[in-house]
């Protein structure tokens, strides 16, 4: 027995008295950060453990060593640079089946298309929105870019009116492909770790209709997406990709050019996303929109919301994307608004 613990003696002792300080821990951190060092990191680690290799976990950010008490002052553990898995902002799916108009447009119409009636609307319908996106690709050119694929889907539905068969009176069909990044040199400019990243985006908006009621258009849009867990904005501006025949020449002055996107977790039960919306143009031609939609639940409800909504402004729908208007919405909302 004596000689087999001399012999582990004689194995450890020497791996211990050269163990690696935190320190060195520390430098391999700041020698190979982010998702693009990890395995020049582990490799580091590798080498001040004295092992062949750190296996690489499954999913999340590489552990840290633990903390190293050193004469008597207690060290924080190494801290490593979280990854961020959510890279689009996204909307909340909901269903509103009250969503009144103060002022509802009776006839609808634009520059290259005749009007079009809408006498037998009623001003209290439902709307309802879905959202769904999913990445595609990641690591496409460097170690921190991503492709996504975006649908985007908001109906108006004459629920109430039951004299006209309840039709859907509007829909908004939205795919989008998006492709986003961040570049290291944020994180050497004052603010530029706020910035979750950087993208542009090619977008089709469409109401699927024909003839005189068809309203779309195509973009191409740059954004930046920044913020934390509890408070973000997505900035956003794009071009219009005009058509030769062209449903609505003039949307961009009603739609607008630009909008910005703020979201806030006031509880962790209660969300509340302000939207504003402008053409970039001044005179005749200044107009915009804003949005204000609150969601809240309650810990039996789990991600069921309730959800109300305020809308003023140009281009709350497409076929009434000229037409200015006040519109009032109450309903349940589900999913992440982040």
């Amino acid at each position: 027995m004596r000689r087999a613990l001399a012999a582990l003696a004689a194995a450890w002792l020497p791996a211990l008295a050269a163990a690696a300080s935190p320190e060195d821990f520390e430098r391999c951190n700041a020698a190979h950060p982010g998702e693009a060092g990890k395995a020049d990191r582990l490799a580091c680690f590798a080498r001040l453990l004295g092992t062949d290799s750190v296996a690489a976990p499954v999913a999340g950010p590489v552990a840290a060593p633990a903390a190293v008490p050193v004469a008597g002052k207690e060290r924080e553990p190494v801290k490593l640079a979280p990854t961020d898995d959510y890279a689009v902002a996204t909307q909340l799916n909901y269903f509103l089946p009250a969503f009144h108009s103060r002022n509802p447009s009776r006839v609808s119409s634009s520059p290259t298309r005749p009007p079009v009636s809408e006498r037998d609307r009623q001003p209290t319908e439902a709307k309802f929105r879905l959202d769904l996106r999913k990445r595609v690709a990641r690591s496409i050119l460097t170690h921190d870019d991503d492709l996504w694929l975006e649908y985007t889907q908001v109906s108006h539905w004459q629920l109430w009116n039951a004299e006209g068969s309840r039709p859907f009176r509007e829909s908004s069909y939205e795919p989008q492909a998006t492709y986003t990044f961040r570049p290291r040199l944020l994180d050497a400019l004052p603010g530029g770790g706020l910035v979750r990243n950087l993208g542009i985006a090619v977008n089709h908006n469409s109401n699927g209709r024909g003839g005189d009621g068809s309203r779309s258009w195509n973009r191409v849009i740059a954004q930046a997406y920044l913020g934390d867990d509890t408070a973000n904005a997505q900035l956003r501006a794009w071009w219009h990709v005009r058509e030769n025949d062209d449903d609505n020449p003039d949307i961009a002055d009603h739609f607008g050019r630009a909008d910005l996107t703020m979201r806030f977790a006031l509880t962790p039960r209660t969300h509340l996303t302000l939207m504003g919306r402008h053409s970039l143009r001044g005179g005749d031609r200044n107009r915009g929109a804003i949005q204000a939609d609150l969601a809240f639940s309650r810990p039996w409800t789990g991600d069921l919301r309730l959800h109300l909504q305020f809308f003023r402004g140009y281009g709350e729908s497409l076929i009434d994307y000229n037409h200015l208007g006040t519109y009032y919405g109450i309903g349940f909302s589900l999913g992440s608004w982040q």
